[in-house]
């Protein structure tokens, strides 16, 4: 996936409004959630292979359930132009 321009929407849910950085692993960028308006934080990962959508959904589903009030919290994932991605705090 190349990087995601200022307001390209993804999967209908946010509205990318800048990146915010990138490494090895994907890109963060500030997002506009288009459901409640609220700003969010979209992380894209740059993994390909066999089960790495599915190494992802779990990593996400344990993250997903801490609740903590020094811990990101995660909302959703889903693949956008065949990369995971997640939306997080």
């Amino acid at each position: 996936m190349s990087e995601l321009k200022v307001g390209t929407g993804v999967d209908g849910c946010y509205e990318i409004l800048a990146a915010i950085g990138s490494g090895g692993l994907g890109t963060v960028y500030r997002a506009r959630d288009v459901n409640d308006n609220s700003t969010v934080a979209v992380k894209t990962l740059n993994i390909v292979g066999d089960g790495a959508h599915r190494r992802v959904l779990r990593e996400f589903n344990i993250l997903s359930r801490i609740r903590h009030p020094r811990i990101v919290r995660s909302h959703r994932w889903g693949v956008y132009e065949g990369k995971p991605y997640f939306s997080m705090d």
